[in-house]
């Protein structure tokens, strides 16, 4: 579920192929809500209704990549409200700003939902009947991350990986296949090399370093 600056949220549907995937898991349909920031930033009921229209979706589970709050400790009560209901199995890890509010009190939050918090950790599901392996890469820009913990001992097969910070995705990928899901980036933040910094240079009339 994307902001488009509208005032619902935009849904947005991908058919991913994944190597290594399980027959049993071709069609698998998964949620995955980021960068929430419930506080000052964005607006309660259009949190709300992102939460409502991923559940009305029936996925077969849930993903959430971090950034719940953000500011002030005072929004984990109100983050833990909003984010509840979920009735399939839901993994999640922390973000920056969760780490810079109050990281325990937001996991607190989504365990008391009975929403599984992985940190440097995999979780093994039955789903369909065979094994559906999620590795949960906790936090790289507040120093949290632990790839090579995270993948410790985790099955290979079937398996998708959680993390905020979509720079792991390198590191991630050496511990084999597997379908990375990550937020911060706010669906931008991309680089092109060259065409990035150009571009840039010409909307800000700045010189910049084209690598």
């Amino acid at each position: 579920v994307h902001d488009a600056g509208d005032e619902a949220p935009l849904l947005l549907r991908y058919q991913v192929p994944v190597p290594g995937l399980s027959p049993e898991h071709d069609g698998l349909r998964v949620a995955h809500l980021s960068d929430l920031h419930v506080g000052m930033l964005t607006p309660q009921e259009y949190i709300r209704r992102a939460v409502a229209l991923a559940a009305a979706q029936q996925p077969d589970l849930v993903v959430l990549t971090g950034d719940y709050v953000c500011y002030s400790p005072k929004f984990v009560g109100l983050f833990g409200d909003i984010i509840g209901g979920f009735q399939v199995p839901t993994l999640c890890v922390l973000g920056n700003h969760d780490y810079w509010t109050a990281g325990s009190q937001v996991a607190r939050a989504l365990t008391r939902n009975h929403y599984d918090v992985l940190r440097n950790q995999h979780s093994t599901l039955q789903v369909r009947g065979v094994p559906l392996t999620v590795v949960g890469i906790d936090d790289a820009i507040t120093a949290h991350a632990d790839c090579a913990r995270a993948f410790r001992g985790a099955p290979r097969g079937s398996r998708l990986v959680l993390t905020h910070a979509p720079s792991l995705a390198d590191a991630a990928a050496q511990h084999g296949p597997g379908l990375i899901f990550a937020g911060h980036t706010h669906w931008g933040h991309i680089v092109i090399p060259r065409l990035t910094a150009s571009l840039l240079e010409h909307l800000r009339g700045v010189p910049v370093l084209a690598t």
